[in-house]
């Protein structure tokens, strides 16, 4: 969905992840609902370019810290695209 909005809205986009225990998932699924995998939650934060292209690599599953691009090498190139 996320690479999308950023075709969409010509814009970069961020897919922010959290991380989420197997405790957690059976405290937040209603009842009745099959438990999800907790590993599909887990280290699957992303930042899109406005023509959808990944820019970050993909962390480890253990990572813990920020996610940044220098938006400044790819701005050139977008504006090329977009006049």
């Amino acid at each position: 969905m996320t690479p999308a909005y950023a075709i969409e809205t010509g814009s970069y986009t961020l897919a922010p992840w959290q991380t989420i225990t197997a405790e957690g998932i059976k405290l937040n699924t209603p009842p009745g609902k099959e438990l999800e995998d907790p590993n599909i939650y887990n280290g699957n934060g992303r930042i899109y370019a406005p023509d959808g292209q990944n820019l970050v690599p993909h962390p480890s599953k253990d990572f813990q810290g920020l996610l940044y691009v220098d938006v400044s090498r790819f701005i050139h190139d977008f504006n090329v695209c977009r006049n």
